[in-house]
């Protein structure tokens, strides 16, 4: 069977790895029906054994992602994202920060990236409802990864300091700059 689907020389490993998960003709089938016709028998080993089938392949394609690699798949597959999550962060309108204000779809890296760090549509909308509606991918991680809230952010507006941009919240976070230190410096009379 392994032979008439094009695996000609395959070790005793790889043999056994793909009994011992049911890798099975119609298994290899789908995976070469989906556009993967390089597949290896690792990376079959790999697809069964989380659980990746056809269905998923469709889920994660419908929002946008149509050439995402086996590898890619296989990560999002891992760090459970599904393509309701992708749907949700395509809503956000996401920016590609190349400086055009072009919406785009966040690469598959950035995904996976975002997933990792919790990055949701919640928290995109979150800084949207405060004015930062044209935020990039980057800046987005780098807002997580500060921890900079919308909360941090009101702080410093509410003493003075409306117009911020997000690089300039990363300086004050990364500093450690907090509204009581900047309060500290006005009282000894440091007012801009």
């Amino acid at each position: 069977m392994v032979k008439r689907n094009g695996f000609k020389e395959l070790s005793k490993n790889n043999i056994i790895s793909m009994a011992a998960l049911k890798v099975d003709e119609p298994y290899i089938k789908m995976w070469k029906a989906n556009g993967y016709s390089d597949i290896t028998p690792n990376e079959l080993v790999s697809g069964k054994a989380m659980h990746v089938d056809a269905a998923y392949v469709e889920e994660i394609r419908k929002p946008g992602y149509k050439d995402i690699t086996f590898n890619q798949l296989i990560s999002f597959k891992a760090q459970h994202i599904t393509g309701a999550y992708i749907a949700s962060l395509k809503k956000a309108k996401l920016k590609d920060g190349k400086g055009d204000n072009e919406e785009s779809m966040p690469s598959a890296n950035e995904i996976s990236s975002y997933k990792a760090m919790n990055i949701d549509s919640s928290f995109v909308h979150s800084f949207a409802a405060i004015g930062y509606k044209n935020i990039s991918y980057n800046q987005l991680t780098t807002l997580k990864a500060l921890h900079i809230t919308p909360e941090y952010v009101k702080s410093i507006r509410d003493i003075g300091y409306t117009d911020l941009s997000v690089n300039q919240l990363s300086s004050f976070k990364s500093l450690g700059i907090t509204p009581e230190f900047i309060k500290g410096y006005k009282a000894m009379g440091f007012k801009d």
